[in-house]
């Protein structure tokens, strides 16, 4: 293996280091630490798939794009990287991340870490969440307007009611294999639900576009139909005329 921050000195001049927009380090079998001080243009940064034990990003105010896939990092800070739109950071070892300064973010992939818990509603333009095969027991995402895809399968500590009602956009929910005992629904757009696997013995889904006929389709669970309440199988209120007088 080869010392990362060697790496970087050995291939990149002083003069590439602070105009560099774009870097692209993957799968290189590289480790260590990582100071990316150097490039306060960088605007995208792709290191997957090495060894890179810590990394730096605090003079990196321009980054929108991170990909630290398949590094064992445990701690992750990026607080002063507030241009952030995605970041993909799988098969990691963080337990926690503290995401409040990222406002700009749509798009998050956390999934095979071992975070505890993890808050995202301080990030209101966040469209898609992949949280999945963690140590979850905490995960908020209420009033999230822009919603619209939410992977959090595989978290078996992660109990109690998951509300999503305040999140109109949301097409997609995976929370398969969780602890969850009830889940909040108010999502018209919703159509895709796979929530097999878990605690919930009764499931509303009339605020939702899931109809009966998705049943084992769309919708995922191992409830009966019979524990299930469907839109369009909701018997229909009878109005019965009545004459009030008059011309």
């Amino acid at each position: 293996m080869v010392n990362i921050q060697e790496y970087i000195n050995k291939n990149y001049s002083k003069k590439t280091k602070k105009n560099l927009k774009i870097l692209s380090i993957s799968g290189k079998d590289l480790e260590g630490h990582l100071d990316l001080k150097d490039f306060p243009n960088l605007e995208k940064l792709d290191c997957y798939e090495n060894r890179i034990t810590s990394l730096d990003l605090t003079n990196n105010k321009n980054l929108t794009y991170l990909n630290l896939s398949s590094n064992p990092i445990s701690n992750l800070v990026l607080s002063q990287n507030k241009k952030l739109t995605e970041i993909h950071f799988s098969y990691g070892q963080i337990n926690s991340i503290d995401l409040s300064q990222n406002k700009n973010l749509n798009f998050v992939n956390f999934n095979n870490n071992l975070l505890e818990n993890i808050d995202l509603t301080n990030n209101p333009n966040i469209a898609a969440i992949h949280v999945y095969n963690n140590k979850l027991t905490s995960l908020k995402v209420a009033n999230l307007t822009k919603l619209r895809v939410v992977a959090c399968h595989m978290n078996p500590e992660l109990t109690g009611s998951l509300d999503l009602s305040n999140c109109p956009d949301l097409i997609n929910l995976n929370c398969a294999f969780t602890g969850l005992e009830k889940l909040k629904l108010n999502n018209p757009k919703l159509y895709l639900l796979y929530c097999q696997g878990n605690k919930i013995n009764e499931l509303d889904l009339t605020k939702t576009a899931i109809k009966e006929a998705d049943y084992s389709k769309n919708l995922r669970t191992d409830l009966p139909k019979e524990r299930i309440i469907f839109e369009d199988t909701q018997p229909q209120l009878k109005v019965k005329k009545v004459f009030l007088g008059g011309t």
